[in-house]
């Protein structure tokens, strides 16, 4: 009877620490699906996101592939959901809401795997409440979902080298090939690197090589087979070159490549993770307690993991031939940051365990540090729940629908400087038909005479900040500039509803509107409401009236200004008069 005792007893405690763990597991992962749900359904559609989706009620499997500029994973996935379950902002962003969710199912179970104690339980909560993979996870391009393949990998590979069971062979496999099949910068240093670090681990002996080499030949082989192909496909579509990997172009974009890093990219991580301080007091001190850096570094995933944003950083910085300000490095691809990190997390935790009672004011330290960088990530969570990062179109949509006339004529517009990014309206058709009439300043130009001949005329103006995103997504700012004749009718988010002080109806009053708001914004701002107003003012019969106006344009913009003006026009065929 002894015997019996002590073996139950001695099973007891590790059983009842394996369920406490699973509950706390659990725990993680649900609270992470419900902030994912939550943010799918509380933040707006942007450009993005509307670009994405477009394509996906066509029939043809050719238009929904090409008509979103992505490898054809990720929308012949949204598409087979959008005609199976129909229309939805839920609905409609259900693939990257099931990869996020997913890559916490993934990440538990492998740290599990691992057994990690508690520190694997503690990793997972601060993955499921950290922002970028609460945000991006619930957000319609191709993002979570590459992240959670790449965890696939990482998990069935480590379940190959353990087992040598063929089935997780092929699962990483399969993860390997739909990589490049959903997205080609991350996975392509992702796969590359986890067949050289295998390798490597193989001839340093740390792995049999009948485990590392098929593993290994997996990961290049969905590089070569799959990766290469897709990149040349994409190239191929795109016009100009998507890098420019030629010495010169590095070496000569080398010190503003740098100066984009410490500049542009690392201040929007700082404003993602935790407080930026204690996020690098965490991988440094996981770096310096050696307990911690040798798990961290003896992982063979970690490399792979921590290569897929690092080698694309180094890519967009050096290599990206477009100029920064026309395509800044944008917080959905820092998600792929996430996994390293959180192996770091989980590595520092793991290694407190081991510390010895003489280095108790470490450990204390230790647990207090990644207290406090679970504790202020929970900041920038809330602001993901409860702040749009886009314009609200749908918003517009119900305001412009319910609080204006029928027959209302909306002049809408986005302000920015000469060349740059004027944000079009995407309220229609999504968001609402047709009534009341809105038009693009920017493009009105080309087809005044869409313009109706009658009804009351407003304005709509999105803030100035949007001029440098295709998506809006910085802060919201008020725009500022008074109009003569017009008044603030309504803010609202980024918008600002204009109406006249004294009736203005029509076409004249589409001219009066034009005339004043590019006085107010001056010609670098306002020379779309310029030229709109004089082909306005042609296609009504009093063309001199038009050629004047931008005649006087020019003539107050200064000598650069009025340059890029005619360069501009030039190109999109703009000046009615050139």
């Amino acid at each position: 009877m002894p015997v019996v005792t002590a073996t139950a007893e001695s099973h007891s405690g590790p059983l009842a620490r394996w369920r406490r763990s699973s509950y706390w597991y659990a725990g993680a992962v649900v609270v992470g699906s419900v902030l994912i749900v939550l943010t799918a359904i509380n933040q707006p559609y942007n450009q993005n996101e509307i670009q994405q989706i477009g394509p996906y009620d066509s029939g043809s499997l050719a238009e929904i592939t090409s008509g979103t500029r992505q490898p054809p994973l990720d929308p012949l996935l949204g598409a087979a959901v959008q005609h199976l379950l129909g229309e939805g902002q839920l609905r409609q962003r259900l693939v990257p809401i099931a990869a996020g969710i997913g890559a916490l199912i993934v990440m538990s179970l492998l740290f599990r795997r691992l057994r990690l104690g508690a520190a694997g339980p503690f990793g997972v909560w601060v993955m499921a409440t950290a922002p970028l993979l609460v945000r991006y996870s619930g957000y319609a391009r191709p993002y979570a979902l590459p992240l959670f393949l790449s965890v696939v990998f990482v998990y069935a590979g480590q379940r190959w080298m353990d087992e040598r069971r063929i089935r997780w062979l092929v699962i990483a496999a399969l993860a390997a090939a739909g990589l490049p099949l959903s997205r080609v910068p991350e996975p392509t240093a992702f796969l590359v690197t986890a067949g050289l670090v295998l390798a490597w681990f193989a001839v340093r002996g740390c792995f049999a090589w009948p485990a590392a080499v098929p593993l290994a030949a997996v990961a290049i082989g969905a590089v070569g087979l799959v990766g290469y192909p897709m990149y040349r496909d994409l190239a191929s579509q795109t016009t100009g070159a998507l890098y420019d990997p030629s010495p010169s172009r590095v070496i000569g974009g080398f010190d503003e490549g740098v100066a984009e890093i410490v500049t542009a990219q690392l201040p929007l991580l700082g404003s993602w993770l935790p407080w930026w301080p204690l996020t690098l007091a965490v991988v440094v001190v996981a770096l310096a307690v050696p307990a911690a850096r040798r798990r961290l570094l003896g992982w063979w995933f970690f490399w792979p993991l921590l290569a897929a944003p690092v080698a694309y950083a180094l890519a967009y910085h050096f290599v990206n031939p477009y100029p920064f300000e026309l395509r800044p490095y944008r917080a959905r691809s820092a998600i792929f940051v996430i996994p390293p990190y959180i192996l770091a997390v989980v590595a520092l935790a793991s290694a407190v365990t081991n510390l010895k009672a003489a280095q108790r004011w470490l450990r204390s330290a230790i647990v207090a540090l990644l207290c406090g960088a679970l504790l202020t990530q929970l900041t920038g969570m809330v602001r993901v729940l409860t702040t749009n990062e886009a314009p609200d179109f749908g918003q517009v949509a119900e305001i412009l629908t319910q609080e204006l006339p029928s027959d209302a004529i909306v002049l809408y517009d986005a302000p920015s400087e000469v060349g740059l990014w004027r944000h079009p309206f995407i309220a229609t058709p999504r968001y609402m038909g047709h009534t009341p009439y809105t038009g693009n300043v920017s493009r009105l130009m080309k087809r005044p005479r869409k313009i109706p001949e009658r009804g009351p005329v407003y304005v709509l103006i999105l803030d100035g900040e949007c001029s440098t995103s295709a998506i809006c997504d910085a802060p919201s700012r008020p725009w500022r500039h008074v109009a003569r004749g017009w008044h603030v009718e309504r803010r609202f988010d980024r918008f600002t509803l204009y109406a006249p002080d004294r009736p203005a109806d029509g076409r004249g009053g589409a001219i009066e509107a034009m005339r004043a708001f590019g006085d107010a914004m001056g010609p670098e701002l306002g020379y779309p409401a310029y030229f709109a107003a004089a082909g306005l003012l042609t296609a009504i019969g009093r063309p001199e009236q038009g050629r004047q106006l931008v005649e006087a344009m020019y003539s107050e913009a200064t000598p650069q200004v009025a340059d890029d003006i005619r360069r501009i026009a030039d190109v999109k065929g703009i000046d009615p008069f050139r």
